[in-house]
């Protein structure tokens, strides 16, 4: 009972300053979760995997080991081939398509080095200067940092895969720092250059409504379009493209993105709740069927991305928690989220 008291003291933040107690309670839990969730995910599936023989996914809570790297050597190989008669397939959306294809003139495993060393020098930074700041002492600090480098399933899946992800995380530490830490005119070149890259950043858009910060929303919109269609033209004199077949090209990868996404087999290193939904209609034999199934998830996803822009707005809270509020949202409600 008193290691449960101690605990439960250290998680309530008892020992912390007043002005450290909002943000360092929950990141003390968010370490803890992470630390007991992770060791027991990894525990469980050694277990399964030596008591059955069982392989991929019972031996494993990470993506098939035999796709390791297989999100950055995909779209390495995309950009490559990318263009008529080839392939149309894009990688994710045009500024990202531009930027692999001008990395290929490197090779694949100094891109794939240069990726991961500036997510992790990126990461380290927000751990230490950011998230840890108001756990406690440095001690503790350091554990922590440990813990969300080496055992956060986010990080774990973005260094497996070598997903571009890790390239949104820089960006939006970017926008954080600049938009927060620094108070800065600039903060919307990061956020634009994020949204155009990967198209669920526009939930952050919220923040300047907030905020009443009109001219910077308009400069984010403005510059997300403009980026957007300035890499579709740079594609198409690369590529031998049309712009309009360049974008039509982004839809129709984007829309096989989302045909997958439906798939259960996607349910597994998928984080959007998307996969709950699936799951709960396919335990109440099939309530919905069909492209119904698809839209009754959207209307769901309006109406909880209207409730929480609606509390960011209007209600008197932390920044950390309306900035974390709608990333959450922009992470977890799209069907296409892994």
């Amino acid at each position: 009972m008193d290691v449960l008291k101690r605990l439960s003291r250290f998680l309530a933040g008892a020992d912390l300053p007043e002005q450290q107690r909002d943000g360092g309670r929950e990141i003390r839990l968010a370490g803890l979760i992470v630390l007991v969730g992770t060791l027991t995910a990894a525990v469980f599936h050694l277990a399964v995997h030596l008591t059955t023989g069982k392989g991929y996914p019972y031996d494993t809570f990470l993506f098939d080991p035999r796709g390791t790297f297989n999100d950055f050597n995909s779209v390495y190989h995309m950009a490559l081939v990318y263009g008529p008669p080839h392939t149309t397939d894009t990688v994710y959306s045009t500024p990202l398509h531009l930027l692999m294809t001008y990395a290929t003139a490197l090779p694949d495993v100094v891109v794939w080095m240069i990726f991961n060393a500036v997510f992790l020098a990126t990461l380290v930074a927000v751990v230490w200067y950011g998230v840890t700041r108001r756990v406690g002492g440095r001690r503790l600090r350091q554990a922590y940092t440990a813990i969300f480098l080496a055992l956060s399933y986010p990080v774990l899946f973005a260094l497996q895969l070598g997903n571009l992800e890790m390239l949104m995380f820089v960006l939006l530490a970017a926008f954080a720092y600049l938009h927060y830490e620094r108070k800065s005119r600039w903060s919307w070149v990061p956020i634009a250059l994020a949204i155009a890259g990967r198209y669920y950043v526009a939930v952050l858009l919220v923040l300047y409504v907030r905020e009443r910060r009109w001219k910077e929303l308009a400069y984010t919109v403005t510059g997300a379009m403009a980026v957007t269609v300035l890499s579709a033209i740079v594609l198409a004199a690369h590529s031998g493209f049309t712009v309009p077949q360049v974008l039509g090209n982004t839809r129709t990868t984007l829309d096989g993105f989302g045909a997958y996404a439906t798939n259960m087999g996607a349910v597994q290193h998928g984080h959007s709740l998307w996969g709950l939904f699936r799951l709960l209609n396919m335990y109440s034999n099939y309530v919905v069927t069909g492209p119904n199934l698809s839209f009754c998830y959207l209307l769901l996803c309006l109406a909880i991305f209207a409730w929480v822009s609606v509390r960011v707005i209007t209600t008197d809270l932390a920044p950390w928690k309306c900035f974390t509020a709608l990333l959450v949202a922009g992470l977890c409600l799209p069907i296409q989220s892994h």
